[in-house]
């Protein structure tokens, strides 16, 4: 688990298949000092889309960071309908925190929303845009959103969600909270926890699960609801 900011802390959990995949995390501060966290995957498997991702890696490293979501979102968008070949779709969750107030902004190409593990664990409320590559000119938007002390969010390729799948699940939704739910408060182990158990349901893509948490309490402190 690492810190970002005083506030902030994040832990990352990964899983890779046989093959490369298009799953890509990035999640550092931001130039206002906020946290910065951007959960691709490049439709696809394979070499090609393993290339795809490490390209939108790196162009969002080097300037991503200083535009809101909703509007870095839109830019991937252009970037990818004007330089890459056609079909290539990615979907997309980026959003921007301010842990220290526990305000921030979100925005989703075709991709689940976020969890948030509060008092009541439940998916944002948030109407995805399409796949980033899909519709030329697509504006993204910012929807706001408030993490209070001890709130976890959880973010997800469909790598994790593919497997919880049920008829009447049809996102796996449902399966994810209760994963949530029942996951340690150390946010390494929540992320390890979901990527065992879905790995379990015969899991064969690449997934990636980020977890993001506010605190202004001191890791280890009494009244901290995140495990150290």
């Amino acid at each position: 688990m690492d810190h970002l900011g005083k506030h902030g802390h994040v832990a990352v959990g990964r899983r890779h298949a046989d093959e490369p995949g298009g799953d890509f995390a990035i999640v550092a501060p931001s130039l206002d000092g906020h946290v910065f966290c951007l959960l691709g995957d490049v439709a696809g498997h394979g070499r090609s889309a393993a290339r795809f991702a490490r390209e939108l890696d790196q162009l969002v490293r080097d300037f991503g960071k200083r535009f809101h979501p909703g509007a870095l979102l839109g830019e991937l968008n252009a970037r990818i309908e004007a330089g890459w070949v056609p079909n290539i779709f990615v979907s997309a969750v980026c959003l921007s925190l301010d842990a220290e107030h526990g305000c921030g902004a979100v925005a989703v190409a075709g991709q689940l929303p976020p969890v948030v593990r509060t008092a009541t664990t439940q998916q944002l409320p948030i109407v995805s845009g399409p796949p980033l590559g899909v519709v030329s000119g697509q504006a993204y938007l910012d929807s706001p959103f408030e993490l209070a002390d001890g709130d976890v969010m959880v973010l997800v390729t469909d790598g994790i969600t593919d497997p919880l799948r049920t008829d009447l699940d049809m996102l796996g939704v449902e399966a994810l909270i209760e994963l949530i739910d029942g996951a340690p408060r150390n946010l390494t182990e929540l992320c390890a926890g979901i990527l065992k158990a879905t790995e379990a349901r015969g899991s064969y893509d690449d997934a990636t699960v980020i977890a993001i948490a506010r605190s202004t309490w001191a890791l280890g402190h009494p009244l901290c609801s995140i495990g150290p």
